[in-house]
């Protein structure tokens, strides 16, 4: 009969035994506390303690867009703007209508006894006499032609062609027209009276100037 020899274990698979036990006593006791959701408190860890993806789970979804706001209040004027370059000219209008005169002149005497017509319609002729009355000497009185018009028959008007160019002198068509042939218009150049202002014909003048007539 064979005898179990048995023998006292060494103080190194002692303490090797001891150590595994410890070993695996540790593991179950941290598996069984370890930390959950519970065991943190709001606002203890900071982002940057979080991995990105832990971040990005964080954020949702984006939501719909809000209704827009009300318009806001106008702001103040802005300062003027620059100058912009001028555009280009425009087409030419069209021609005007013809206008009702029978014919029309522009008179322009030359202050020495001659007298030129431009602008003319209707064959208008001009020429110029000059009255000497014993008190006033060198009247020049204008006196003009129009083919197939007379003054006693016609009706005719006589202004200066600048505005306010003879005042207060006025071309006038004289109706007896005693200075001029038959058939011709005389156009007097006369100075209101002085006092009134009413063309009371005070004397006749020699002004010189441009005027245009026509016949109606």
């Amino acid at each position: 009969m064979n005898r179990m020899i048995t023998s006292r274990p060494s103080p190194a698979i002692v303490i090797s035994v001891i150590a595994l036990f410890v070993a695996l006593g540790g593991t179950s006791f941290a598996a069984a506390n370890l930390i959950n959701g519970s065991n943190i408190k709001p606002n203890s860890i900071p982002k940057n303690r979080l991995t990105t993806s832990a971040i990005a789970g964080l954020k949702g979804a984006m939501g719909a867009q809000g209704p827009q706001g009300p318009q806001g209040s106008q702001g103040p004027q802005g300062s003027q703007g620059p100058q912009g370059v001028a555009g280009t000219p425009g087409a030419p209008g069209a021609a005007g209508a013809a206008g009702d005169a029978k014919a029309y002149a522009l008179i322009t005497p030359d202050g020495s006894g001659g007298v030129a017509v431009s602008r003319n319609k209707g064959g208008i002729t001009a020429r110029v006499v000059v009255f000497n009355n014993g008190s006033q000497t060198g009247i020049a009185f204008y006196c003009l032609t129009v083919p197939g018009y007379s003054p006693d028959s016609s009706v005719a008007i006589a202004q200066y062609w600048l505005v306010g160019a003879g005042t207060p002198v006025e071309p006038v068509i004289d109706g007896n027209h005693n200075q001029c042939g038959a058939g011709e218009f005389q156009v007097d150049e006369i100075r209101t009276d002085s006092n009134t202002g009413a063309p009371s014909f005070a004397a006749w003048f020699n002004w010189n100037h441009p005027f245009t007539f026509a016949v109606l």
